[in-house]
């Protein structure tokens, strides 16, 4: 993988990563929070009649039942973001299956896959403009399985999406030393170059083109 498509990758991962942690983070703080007035509202009740007279003790009492209040509506409040965010991932979801399934972009794909039993022939002047297609539209899908998590999309389209790699790596790399654009269908190349060394790995598929 090249320098560029690596660092893509890990942007794609810190994102998902710092979601992750910030997730963490709340439930030991607000936790912590909540365990620590709760318990020392338990000694309050406890031990406030045994309190020196110049003790505040019904307004000590007062803030930290406040604070358990709080903490309470924290975690409610939170709990109902990540169902907020479980309802977006599932949106992304059939997104990603609207656009898998658009009918011009299947019969794209399989116009594409048969160049898997001759790939060594020449490109036709029809299947560079469906290669230029069929690169734009994978991108496209790439980028917006980004935040869903490559993990996810793998349990679906790992074994589609690498040969898609497979047929269009080196026509990608020559697109771009036409153009002169050296991240041109970044997100595709990243996604595909993953998925292919996935199944490959899994030993599920062998590649059929030469590895550049």
């Amino acid at each position: 993988m090249e320098k560029e498509e690596e660092l893509l990758a890990n942007a794609y991962r810190t994102i998902k990563g710092k979601s992750r942690v910030v997730g963490v983070a709340f439930y030991v703080v607000t936790g912590s929070t909540l365990f620590a007035a709760m318990f020392f509202a338990a000694r309050l009740l406890h031990e406030g009649l045994s309190l020196s007279k110049g003790f505040d003790y019904y307004t000590a009492l007062g803030e930290l039942f406040l604070v358990i209040v709080l903490s309470v509506g924290e975690f409610i409040a939170f709990q109902e973001l990540r169902h907020i965010a479980d309802e977006g991932a599932l949106k992304s979801f059939l997104e990603l299956q609207k656009l898998w399934t658009d009918k011009s972009f299947v019969e794209l794909r399989g116009k594409m896959y048969k160049r898997l039993d001759t790939p060594s022939a020449a490109w036709s002047d029809d299947e560079r403009r469906a290669g230029v297609e069929m690169c734009r539209r994978m991108d496209e899908f790439a980028h917006q399985s980004a935040f869903w998590g490559s993990e996810k999309v793998f349990v679906f389209w790992d074994m589609v999406i690498a040969k898609a790699w497979d047929v269009l790596e080196e026509f990608v790399r020559e697109e771009r030393n036409d153009v002169d654009e050296k991240h041109k269908w970044l997100a595709f190349s990243v996604l595909g170059n993953k998925a292919l060394r996935k199944v490959e790995s899994e030993g599920r598929y062998k590649r059929k083109t030469a590895a550049l």
